[in-house]
């Protein structure tokens, strides 16, 4: 992997985890339905819900991938 893509996602990592302990909210369907961007969606609790469901998951994903490729490359370092 290059120095670039291995520094990148280091820096993004860094970065979810400073989101992370600034927000220490969790997000409610409520809570979804008043933020800027989904009031004019019209959305019901259930459909807030869902979608908050679905964006966890992809977070999960994205996550689960970052930290795969970083613990890849550490692991591709040790060997050289």
């Amino acid at each position: 992997m290059h120095n670039k893509t291995k520094e990148h996602i280091k820096r993004e990592l860094q970065k979810l985890k400073e989101l992370k302990k600034r927000l220490r909210v969790k997000l409610s369907a409520h809570r979804l339905m008043q933020m800027k961007g989904f009031k004019e969606l019209g959305l019901n609790e259930v459909s807030a819900q869902k979608l908050i469901d679905e964006l966890k998951e992809y977070v999960q994903i994205v996550l689960k991938q970052m930290n795969r490729l970083n613990t890849l490359d550490v692991t591709n370092e040790t060997k050289e």
